[in-house]
């Protein structure tokens, strides 16, 4: 991870993933962006996780804003991103306490 300062409110808790590196563990969120997927390129943070059912770049998670809210962004990714239960078609702010799926990863916000 870069050295970008992070906002200790916004943490990721990944609860299960197809790549054994990450299952369990937590992903703190620095401000600006967060890119997710296998290869995942961008200007940011990155974070590579060895799941198939994840494109390269699947999302970026972004810490933005005066209140420093996340808006979670899907880079058409084949299978999708959801909060809670709801599909995401672009973008979707999210909220603390909300279920993330992307690919086969299932995280809490």
């Amino acid at each position: 991870m870069s050295s970008q300062t992070s906002h200790a409110r916004w943490r990721l808790h990944v609860a299960t993933v197809g790549d054994p590196v990450w299952h369990g563990r937590v992903i703190t969120l620095a401000a600006g962006a967060t890119l997710l997927g296998r290869e995942p390129e961008g200007t940011g943070e990155t974070v590579p996780i060895a799941d198939r059912t994840m494109s390269r770049t699947h999302a970026t998670l972004v810490v933005r804003g005066p209140g420093k809210r996340v808006e979670l962004v899907d880079h058409n990714s084949s299978n999708g991103c959801w909060h809670d239960a709801t599909r995401v078609d672009g973008t979707a702010w999210i909220a603390d306490g909300t279920v993330l799926r992307m690919g086969g990863l299932v995280a809490v916000l």
